[in-house]
């Protein structure tokens, strides 16, 4: 672990933001014109530096808009691959290239606020984390999504999937954090090799695993909830959308599950569609129809119980519904890539690397339990059921 103290006291640091992209000119344009304002308005112009890395076909009249977008504003434009972890490690690397000190990593469907880049000068002024007592290696800050929202949407905001974005607002320092508004030293971002390339996905998981390489090598992310962006919810008002991301978040959970040393790793309660793996080859045994009675208590009676049960007068039962299908598919993926990479166990345990998750995921762990205790019990009735008549 480097001594960070110099860098502490160093002020202002020059910052260089990276957005990885591919089409999407308008939101890029917009993110463009936001960051723009906000270095004007900060004073900090010849401090923060801009670095779009594109994988839009080059000929394209898309490509071509983001280039002049760039150079509008000054910004460098890099044709880049399709990773999106590519894309970010080849932006750092021009960034350590341009002399900056930290890469605050946005995301094209995002919109900079007042204060963002001065917030995240503050925070490095802060010599060690106040919880942990780590020295500061990354800064996060909030991402709020903005517009109109469609059931989609209201679905996804009940999972955990959106948790991570506002970080900032529950933790004074987090075990990791979503690149739509997160800085690290390049320093230490050098030291502990940049985001992983070696995944199937060209995206998904990365930050997940970034952060917690970046704390298990001694660092904190420190939370700087003043430092905002406005997150566009157009990119999550789709049902296919969201379905594909669950699906490979879901798969991505094992890579980042299984870089992660061992000693991180405890085992969950009771899950339900584990679980039910482990029934199925006993229903089939049996014959089809307990066989098609464990299917529909996974896919059907699952969501249905696990929504009744977490269902709050301010929401409409509907949304919970649709959230713990997306749960059911991050499950699905989550087991599908285990049982390809020949590590089914993975699906039954989950990464606890850092303080600040002690106890914050226990009413999920409390409500997964009982539905799957309540969906075996399920199964069990509807086959002696099925076995009387």
């Amino acid at each position: 672990m480097k001594d960070l103290t110099l860098i502490s006291n160093k002020t202002p640091l020059r910052i260089c933001t990276v957005t990885p992209c591919q089409d999407r000119p308008i939101l890029v344009e917009n993110l463009l014109k936001t960051l723009d304002t906000v270095r004007s308005e900060d004073s900090l112009k010849e401090w923060i530096d801009f670095i779009i890395v594109d994988s839009t076909p080059e000929n394209s009249e898309a490509a071509a808009h983001i280039r002049a977008c760039c150079e509008a504003v000054g910004a460098v434009y890099l044709q880049g691959p399709q990773s999106v972890r590519a894309k970010r490690n080849m932006g750092a690397l021009r960034a350590r290239e341009m002399g900056a000190d930290v890469v605050l990593f946005i995301d094209s469907d995002c919109q900079a606020q007042p204060g963002l880049f001065r917030e995240h000068q503050v925070a490095y002024q802060t010599a060690q984390a106040p919880f942990t007592g780590r020295p500061v290696g990354a800064v996060i800050g909030i991402t709020r999504f903005v517009g109109d929202e469609s059931m989609a949407y209201r679905a996804a905001a009940q999972t955990p999937f959106l948790d991570s974005f506002c970080f900032a607002e529950n933790m004074p320092e987090v075990p990791w954090a979503p690149c739509t508004n997160f800085s690290v030293l390049l320093e230490v971002f050098e030291q502990i090799g940049g985001f992983s390339e070696n995944w199937n996905y060209r995206l998904g998981g990365d930050d997940t695993e970034l952060g917690r390489r970046l704390n298990n090598a001694g660092y904190a992310i420190l939370s700087r909830p003043q430092a905002v962006v406005f997150h566009d919810k157009s990119t999550w008002n789709r049902w296919s959308a969201i379905i594909e991301r669950a699906w490979r978040w879901g798969r991505m959970d094992i890579n980042v599950r299984s870089n992660e040393p061992v000693e991180n790793r405890q085992w969950i309660a009771p899950q339900p569609l584990p679980i039910a793996v482990l029934i199925v080859p006993v229903a089939l045994l049996w014959g089809v129809v307990p066989f098609l009675t464990v299917v529909a208590s996974i896919f059907v009676l699952t969501p249905l119980i696990t929504g009744f049960l977490r269902t709050q007068k301010s929401t409409v039962p509907i949304d919970y519904i649709g959230a713990e299908f997306l749960l059911l598919v991050f499950q699905l993926g989550s087991l599908y890539e285990s049982f390809k990479v020949g590590r089914p166990w993975l699906s039954y345990v989950e990464v606890v690397s850092h303080p600040m998750q002690i106890g914050t995921s226990w009413d999920t762990r409390r409500r997964s339990a009982w539905v799957t205790v309540l969906m075996f019990f399920v199964w069990i009735v509807l086959l002696f059921i099925s076995f009387r008549t």
